[in-house]
């Protein structure tokens, strides 16, 4: 039954994605009233409020009470500077950026998560490992990722960790270099790494990210 109502929850959530990624709220990007939306998608508004706490937790939602609830804006998602940013850079220099960020928003999150976010992260982490194929994965493992910055609380650093990770400087690359074998050892880190967000410990939160994006660095660019 509880398989049965996470089908279901995520097929929500898919469908709401899916007018947010293809501006279906207009230039506004306001969603309707809760009640004419949950009409509108035919579900109920308890589970329209759960897909709706979800996409805010990944950043794509944010509300303002009195007001509404409207999509986030990222200022690297335009189309202009995303093109412009992809033809000057390369994966080495994702890498980098990562290696230098990534770290301390580890530590950071482990100051500042809330249990929900921690919650969110074994949840993700849970369905990376369940996942069967890579696409999957990926998608799950951007979520887990992408929670751990949000719970660092600083919104330049959403928008250039969710700019970094959805890079199309990768092209296929992230689907062949992470093998089956290489995911089992993505997974374990990242239990070792919600572990020390949950005993609120930065410092070793710092080296768990350091050597996890070091690990993925030597796969994707074919270190030694």
């Amino acid at each position: 039954m509880e398989e049965k109502n996470d089908k279901k929850d995520s097929a929500i959530i898919e469908r709401l994605r899916h007018r947010i990624e293809t501006q279906a709220f207009g230039q506004e990007g306001r969603l309707p009233a809760e009640r004419n939306l949950s009409q509108e998608l035919g579900i109920s508004r308890n589970a329209l409020r759960k897909a709706l706490d979800h996409l805010e937790s990944e950043g794509l939602l944010w509300r303002q009470v009195g007001k509404g609830t409207f999509v986030r804006t990222n200022p690297f998602a335009s189309p202009e500077l995303s093109s412009s940013l992809t033809i000057q850079t390369s994966p080495v220099e994702i890498m980098e950026v990562m290696a230098i960020l990534q770290p301390k928003i580890a530590a950071m999150a482990a100051l500042r998560s809330s249990p929900q976010e921690i919650e969110n992260m074994t949840r993700y982490t849970d369905r990376c490992e369940q996942a069967d194929n890579v696409n999957i994965r990926l998608k799950w493992d951007y979520y887990l990722h992408n929670t751990i910055t949000r719970a660092a609380g600083n919104s330049i650093l959403i928008a250039i960790g969710d700019y970094l990770y959805k890079s199309k400087v990768w092209g296929r690359r992230k689907e062949t270099a992470f093998t089956p074998e290489r995911w089992i050892i993505y997974n374990r880190q990242h239990r070792d790494l919600i572990d020390a967000i949950q005993d609120r410990d930065p410092l070793r939160a710092f080296e768990l990210m350091e050597g996890h994006i070091d690990t993925v660095k030597k796969h994707l660019l074919n270190e030694p």
